[in-house]
């Protein structure tokens, strides 16, 4: 099983149009997910094509979500603290 992920990085919101955060990503790589196109299907990032309205940055998501997955395939995505370890 995955192991659990920070719970404020799991929530930050990388796809501000479907409002996915990073940890459904994190999910869905756990799940299989290897491409963008395989993240779009899985979650709905990065397929409505609203990122100048919602995104804060103005940009598209995408860039975002591709590095999102880079993280998590380097093992750059920190464990979860559990009882009062750090």
């Amino acid at each position: 099983m995955e192991e659990n992920r920070n719970t404020a990085d799991r929530e930050e919101i990388i796809c501000w149009c479907s409002n996915v955060s990073r940890g459904q990503i994190w999910d869905a790589m756990a799940g299989g997910a290897r491409t963008l196109r395989d993240i779009q299907a899985r979650t709905g990032a990065c397929t409505l094509c609203q990122c100048a309205e919602r995104n804060p940055k103005g940009t598209c998501c995408g860039g975002d979500i591709l590095r999102v997955m880079r993280e998590y395939l380097a093992g750059q995505a920190k464990p979860e603290e559990t009882d009062g370890e750090k």
